[in-house]
Protein backbone atom coordinates (compact mmCIF):
# COMPACT_ATOMS: atom_id res chain seq x y z
CA UNK A 1 0.00 0.00 0.00
CA UNK A 2 1.19 3.22 -1.26
CA UNK A 3 1.23 6.28 1.62
CA UNK A 4 1.01 10.12 1.20
CA UNK A 5 1.28 13.10 3.28
CA UNK A 6 -0.81 15.45 3.34
CA UNK A 7 0.62 19.20 3.71
CA UNK A 8 -2.10 20.96 4.69
CA UNK A 9 -5.45 21.09 5.51
CA UNK A 10 -8.63 24.23 5.97
CA UNK A 11 -9.76 24.97 9.10
CA UNK A 12 -13.37 22.99 7.84
CA UNK A 13 -11.66 19.98 6.42
CA UNK A 14 -12.23 16.94 8.51
CA UNK A 15 -9.15 15.29 9.77
CA UNK A 16 -9.81 12.76 12.56
CA UNK A 17 -12.57 10.41 12.40
CA UNK A 18 -14.76 9.72 9.63
CA UNK A 19 -16.06 7.55 6.62
CA UNK A 20 -17.74 8.78 3.35
CA UNK A 21 -17.32 7.62 -0.66
CA UNK A 22 -16.00 8.94 -3.36
CA UNK A 23 -17.92 11.63 -5.16
CA UNK A 24 -15.96 12.63 -8.38
CA UNK A 25 -12.49 12.61 -8.78
CA UNK A 26 -10.05 14.64 -11.26
CA UNK A 27 -6.37 14.39 -12.18
CA UNK A 28 -5.61 17.42 -9.57
CA UNK A 29 -8.86 16.87 -7.56
CA UNK A 30 -11.05 14.36 -5.41
CA UNK A 31 -13.95 14.95 -3.43
CA UNK A 32 -15.15 12.83 -0.70
CA UNK A 33 -18.85 12.91 0.42
CA UNK A 34 -18.61 12.37 4.03
CA UNK A 35 -21.24 10.29 5.58
CA UNK A 36 -22.58 13.11 7.54
CA UNK A 37 -23.46 15.31 4.59
CA UNK A 38 -20.21 17.75 4.49
CA UNK A 39 -18.12 17.43 1.14
CA UNK A 40 -14.29 16.87 1.78
CA UNK A 41 -11.86 17.75 -1.51
CA UNK A 42 -8.48 16.87 -2.03
CA UNK A 43 -5.97 18.43 -3.90
CA UNK A 44 -2.55 18.22 -5.48
CA UNK A 45 0.16 20.42 -3.72
CA UNK A 46 0.44 23.14 -6.71
CA UNK A 47 -3.11 24.62 -6.12
CA UNK A 48 -3.83 26.98 -3.39
CA UNK A 49 -5.64 25.93 0.11
CA UNK A 50 -9.03 25.83 0.49
CA UNK A 51 -12.14 26.02 3.88
CA UNK A 52 -12.42 22.14 3.41
CA UNK A 53 -9.62 20.76 1.59
CA UNK A 54 -6.38 18.86 2.21
CA UNK A 55 -3.54 19.29 0.01
CA UNK A 56 -1.37 16.78 -0.11
CA UNK A 57 2.35 15.85 -1.85
CA UNK A 58 1.52 13.78 -4.28
CA UNK A 59 4.40 11.19 -5.92
CA UNK A 60 5.70 12.04 -9.59
CA UNK A 61 3.05 11.06 -12.07
CA UNK A 62 0.23 10.59 -9.49
CA UNK A 63 -2.98 11.40 -11.23
CA UNK A 64 -6.18 10.75 -8.90
CA UNK A 65 -8.74 9.84 -11.54
CA UNK A 66 -6.09 6.89 -12.84
CA UNK A 67 -5.95 5.83 -8.67
CA UNK A 68 -9.76 6.17 -7.51
CA UNK A 69 -13.16 5.86 -8.66
CA UNK A 70 -16.28 7.46 -7.86
CA UNK A 71 -18.35 5.67 -5.15
CA UNK A 72 -14.82 4.07 -3.70
CA UNK A 73 -15.55 3.68 -0.23
CA UNK A 74 -13.09 5.92 2.55
CA UNK A 75 -12.37 5.72 5.69
CA UNK A 76 -10.05 7.58 8.41
CA UNK A 77 -9.24 5.86 11.64
CA UNK A 78 -6.24 7.16 13.85
CA UNK A 79 -5.28 10.09 11.49
CA UNK A 80 -5.09 7.83 8.44
CA UNK A 81 -7.43 7.97 5.64
CA UNK A 82 -7.56 4.82 3.41
CA UNK A 83 -9.82 4.20 0.32
CA UNK A 84 -11.30 0.48 0.51
CA UNK A 85 -9.30 -1.27 -2.45
CA UNK A 86 -7.28 1.46 -3.81
CA UNK A 87 -4.32 0.49 -1.89
CA UNK A 88 -3.71 4.00 -1.02
CA UNK A 89 -3.67 5.65 1.98
CA UNK A 90 -3.17 9.40 3.09
CA UNK A 91 -1.29 10.16 6.30
CA UNK A 92 -2.99 13.40 7.46
CA UNK A 93 -0.99 13.87 11.32
CA UNK A 94 1.46 16.05 9.26
CA UNK A 95 -1.12 18.71 7.74
CA UNK A 96 -1.00 22.30 8.75
CA UNK A 97 -3.90 23.87 9.58
CA UNK A 98 -4.86 26.77 7.03
CA UNK A 99 -7.29 29.66 8.10
CA UNK A 100 -8.85 31.20 5.63
CA UNK A 101 -10.40 34.29 7.21
CA UNK A 102 -10.24 38.35 5.80
CA UNK A 103 -11.37 39.45 9.04
CA UNK A 104 -9.44 42.82 10.29
CA UNK A 105 -9.17 44.00 6.15
CA UNK A 106 -10.70 47.06 5.16
CA UNK A 107 -11.44 48.36 1.65
CA UNK A 108 -12.16 51.88 0.47
CA UNK A 109 -12.03 52.46 -2.83
CA UNK A 110 -12.01 56.40 -1.87
CA UNK A 111 -8.05 55.25 -1.20
CA UNK A 112 -6.21 56.56 -3.94
CA UNK A 113 -3.75 53.18 -3.92
CA UNK A 114 -6.42 50.84 -3.52
CA UNK A 115 -8.16 52.00 -6.10
CA UNK A 116 -5.24 51.69 -8.24
CA UNK A 117 -5.14 47.80 -7.01
CA UNK A 118 -8.46 47.43 -8.16
CA UNK A 119 -8.39 49.17 -11.29
CA UNK A 120 -5.05 46.82 -11.77
CA UNK A 121 -7.35 43.44 -11.12
CA UNK A 122 -10.00 44.97 -13.41
CA UNK A 123 -7.02 45.03 -16.36
CA UNK A 124 -6.23 41.97 -15.74
CA UNK A 125 -9.48 40.64 -16.08
CA UNK A 126 -10.06 42.11 -19.36
CA UNK A 127 -6.78 40.52 -20.50
CA UNK A 128 -7.40 37.22 -19.15
CA UNK A 129 -10.82 37.19 -21.17
CA UNK A 130 -9.77 39.22 -24.31
CA UNK A 131 -8.95 35.86 -26.10
CA UNK A 132 -12.40 34.67 -26.48
CA UNK A 133 -13.90 38.52 -26.71
CA UNK A 134 -16.50 37.96 -24.35
CA UNK A 135 -17.35 35.82 -21.08
CA UNK A 136 -18.14 32.40 -21.68
CA UNK A 137 -19.89 32.10 -18.10
CA UNK A 138 -23.47 31.76 -19.83
CA UNK A 139 -24.93 34.31 -16.99
CA UNK A 140 -27.21 36.00 -18.45
CA UNK A 141 -26.56 39.99 -19.10
CA UNK A 142 -27.87 42.10 -16.67
CA UNK A 143 -27.65 39.91 -13.43
CA UNK A 144 -24.49 40.63 -11.94
CA UNK A 145 -25.35 43.99 -12.61
CA UNK A 146 -28.60 43.81 -10.31
CA UNK A 147 -27.25 42.18 -7.35
CA UNK A 148 -24.66 45.40 -7.17
CA UNK A 149 -27.51 47.79 -7.26
CA UNK A 150 -29.46 46.26 -4.77
CA UNK A 151 -26.43 46.18 -2.21
CA UNK A 152 -25.55 49.81 -3.57
CA UNK A 153 -28.93 50.58 -2.70
CA UNK A 154 -29.04 48.35 0.50
CA UNK A 155 -31.45 46.44 -0.92
CA UNK A 156 -32.32 43.01 0.54
CA UNK A 157 -35.48 42.16 -1.20
CA UNK A 158 -33.63 42.97 -4.59
CA UNK A 159 -30.22 41.21 -3.23
CA UNK A 160 -32.13 38.24 -2.54
CA UNK A 161 -33.76 37.79 -5.81
CA UNK A 162 -30.13 38.92 -7.58
CA UNK A 163 -29.00 35.86 -5.80
CA UNK A 164 -31.63 33.49 -6.61
CA UNK A 165 -31.08 34.36 -10.51
CA UNK A 166 -27.58 34.09 -10.01
CA UNK A 167 -26.91 30.70 -8.22
CA UNK A 168 -27.19 27.20 -10.19
CA UNK A 169 -26.86 29.77 -13.43
CA UNK A 170 -24.39 29.47 -15.98
CA UNK A 171 -21.21 27.06 -17.37
CA UNK A 172 -18.93 25.12 -15.06
CA UNK A 173 -18.63 22.68 -12.83
CA UNK A 174 -19.31 25.10 -10.61
CA UNK A 175 -22.09 27.41 -11.98
CA UNK A 176 -20.57 30.76 -13.12
CA UNK A 177 -23.09 32.60 -11.26
CA UNK A 178 -21.89 30.40 -8.58
CA UNK A 179 -18.39 31.57 -8.79
CA UNK A 180 -19.81 35.22 -9.03
CA UNK A 181 -21.59 35.35 -6.01
CA UNK A 182 -18.78 33.69 -4.00
CA UNK A 183 -16.72 36.39 -5.19
CA UNK A 184 -19.30 39.07 -4.56
CA UNK A 185 -19.28 37.84 -0.67
CA UNK A 186 -14.95 38.15 -0.33
CA UNK A 187 -15.79 41.81 -1.60
CA UNK A 188 -18.46 42.84 0.95
CA UNK A 189 -16.70 40.70 3.75
CA UNK A 190 -13.63 43.27 3.52
CA UNK A 191 -15.80 46.50 3.26
CA UNK A 192 -18.01 48.67 5.51
CA UNK A 193 -21.28 46.39 5.10
CA UNK A 194 -20.95 43.58 7.47
CA UNK A 195 -24.44 43.61 8.51
CA UNK A 196 -25.73 43.45 4.82
CA UNK A 197 -22.84 40.90 3.97
CA UNK A 198 -24.49 38.47 6.53
CA UNK A 199 -27.97 39.23 5.46
CA UNK A 200 -26.94 38.37 1.81
CA UNK A 201 -24.99 35.04 3.38
CA UNK A 202 -28.25 33.57 4.86
CA UNK A 203 -29.84 34.18 1.61
CA UNK A 204 -27.35 31.87 0.26
CA UNK A 205 -27.56 29.13 2.12
CA UNK A 206 -31.30 28.55 1.67
CA UNK A 207 -30.46 28.13 -2.36
CA UNK A 208 -27.23 26.04 -2.34
CA UNK A 209 -30.46 23.40 -3.14
CA UNK A 210 -30.11 25.09 -6.49
CA UNK A 211 -26.82 23.76 -7.25
CA UNK A 212 -24.73 21.24 -7.42
CA UNK A 213 -22.93 19.74 -3.90
CA UNK A 214 -19.41 20.76 -5.05
CA UNK A 215 -20.62 24.31 -5.67
CA UNK A 216 -23.03 24.41 -2.53
CA UNK A 217 -19.72 23.92 -0.59
CA UNK A 218 -18.50 26.67 -1.40
CA UNK A 219 -21.20 28.98 -1.12
CA UNK A 220 -21.40 27.75 2.07
CA UNK A 221 -18.24 28.51 3.31
CA UNK A 222 -18.34 31.75 1.32
CA UNK A 223 -21.65 32.80 3.69
CA UNK A 224 -19.66 32.05 6.35
CA UNK A 225 -16.25 34.14 5.65
CA UNK A 226 -14.59 31.31 4.42
CA UNK A 227 -12.23 31.81 0.86
CA UNK A 228 -10.15 29.68 -1.22
CA UNK A 229 -6.46 30.61 -1.28
CA UNK A 230 -6.06 32.43 -4.86
CA UNK A 231 -9.25 34.64 -3.76
CA UNK A 232 -7.62 35.22 -0.50
CA UNK A 233 -4.32 36.64 -1.48
CA UNK A 234 -5.88 38.68 -4.73
CA UNK A 235 -7.72 40.45 -2.12
CA UNK A 236 -5.14 41.02 0.32
CA UNK A 237 -3.04 42.49 -2.37
CA UNK A 238 -6.21 45.26 -3.04
CA UNK A 239 -6.40 45.83 0.45
CA UNK A 240 -2.52 46.45 1.02
CA UNK A 241 -2.74 48.88 -1.74
CA UNK A 242 -0.04 46.99 -3.60
CA UNK A 243 2.01 47.92 -6.69
CA UNK A 244 0.73 46.76 -10.36
CA UNK A 245 3.48 44.07 -10.37
CA UNK A 246 2.49 42.57 -6.78
CA UNK A 247 -1.46 42.70 -7.87
CA UNK A 248 -1.04 40.72 -11.16
CA UNK A 249 0.65 38.17 -9.81
CA UNK A 250 -1.95 37.69 -6.92
CA UNK A 251 -4.59 38.00 -9.92
CA UNK A 252 -2.53 35.04 -12.13
CA UNK A 253 -3.50 32.40 -9.65
CA UNK A 254 -7.19 33.66 -8.84
CA UNK A 255 -8.08 33.75 -12.56
CA UNK A 256 -6.32 30.38 -13.51
CA UNK A 257 -8.55 28.40 -11.39
CA UNK A 258 -10.59 26.18 -13.63
CA UNK A 259 -11.98 27.06 -17.28
CA UNK A 260 -14.30 29.96 -16.27
CA UNK A 261 -14.37 29.94 -12.34
CA UNK A 262 -11.26 32.31 -12.06
CA UNK A 263 -12.88 35.33 -13.89
CA UNK A 264 -16.21 34.71 -12.76
CA UNK A 265 -15.15 34.70 -9.00
CA UNK A 266 -12.79 37.83 -9.81
CA UNK A 267 -15.67 39.86 -11.78
CA UNK A 268 -17.60 38.98 -8.32
CA UNK A 269 -14.90 40.52 -6.29
CA UNK A 270 -14.37 43.44 -8.46
CA UNK A 271 -18.18 44.28 -7.76
CA UNK A 272 -18.06 43.32 -3.95
CA UNK A 273 -15.61 46.23 -3.61
CA UNK A 274 -17.15 48.36 -5.77
CA UNK A 275 -21.05 47.99 -3.73
CA UNK A 276 -20.64 50.71 -1.30
CA UNK A 277 -22.25 53.51 -1.57
CA UNK A 278 -20.26 56.38 -0.86
CA UNK A 279 -22.57 57.47 2.13
CA UNK A 280 -23.36 54.30 3.61
CA UNK A 281 -25.63 55.11 6.51
CA UNK A 282 -28.46 53.07 4.77
CA UNK A 283 -26.54 49.78 5.80
CA UNK A 284 -27.92 50.15 9.16
CA UNK A 285 -31.51 49.36 7.69
CA UNK A 286 -30.01 45.92 6.39
CA UNK A 287 -29.70 44.87 10.19
CA UNK A 288 -33.58 44.47 9.84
Amino acid sequence: MSQIRAISAGAKAETERFSGTVHSVFARACNIALDDGRLLALLSADMGNAPNAIRLDLPGGFAFDRALRTGDTVACRAGVMRFGDAGLSVRLASAQRWHFGLNGLGVDLRDPRIFAAWRTVRSCLSRHEAPNGMTRSGIPRGRALALWQAVRAADAQGADKAVRGLIGCGVGLTPAGDDLVVGFLAGLQVTRCGAFRAVLGAAVTTLTGRTNPISAAQLCHAAEGGFAEPLVQLTCAIARGAGPDEVARAARPALAVGATSGGDGVRGLLLGLAALPSDASGWSAARG
